[in-house]
C-alpha cells in the first residue's frame, strides 16, 4: 500500500541518518508495566538469561538493579539497539547481548526503556 510505502521510505531516511536513529522513536513514554513484563518473560528478548534484576536472573551481564541510576533514557535505549556502544566495567570489551532492535518492535523497545528507567 501507499501508506506503507512512505512509512518504509521514512524510516529509510532515519537510518540514512544513522544506524540507530530510527529508535529515538522510542524515546519518549512507554508503558512500565509492558516494559516489565518484555524483561521479566519475553520468549526471544531473554533478558534475564544474563541480567539479573530483583534477584532474579543470570550472571553473566551487569544487573538491571540501578541501571536508571546509571544511564538516561538515551543511554538505556543505546543499551538495547547497540550493545557494543558502552560495555559495563567488569564485562569484556564485546558484549554478547544481541542488539534488541530486530527483536523488539519500537513500541515494545518504548516500553522497555520505561520500565528500566523505574530501577533506580
Amino acid at each position: 500500500s501507499e501508506s506503507s510505502r512512505r512509512a518504509e521510505a521514512w524510516l529509510a531516511s532515519l537510518d540514512a541518518q544513522g544506524p540507530t536513529r530510527r529508535y529515538d522513536l522510542a524515546l519518549e513514554g512507554g508503558d512500565v508495566q509492558r516494559g516489565f513484563a518484555i524483561v521479566h518473560s519475553h520468549t526471544s528478548a531473554t533478558c534475564l538469561k544474563c541480567h539479573a534484576v530483583g534477584g532474579s536472573g543470570g550472571d553473566a551481564a551487569p544487573k538491571l538493579d540501578g541501571v536508571a541510576t546509571r544511564l538516561d533514557r538515551p543511554g538505556l535505549l543505546r543499551s538495547l539497539v547497540d550493545p557494543n556502544a558502552e560495555i559495563a566495567k567488569g564485562y569484556g570489551s564485546v558484549s554478547a547481548m544481541m542488539p534488541m532492535g530486530p527483536i523488539l518492535s519500537l513500541e515494545e523497545l518504548r516500553d522497555v526503556v520505561a520500565y528500566l528507567e523505574t530501577l533506580k
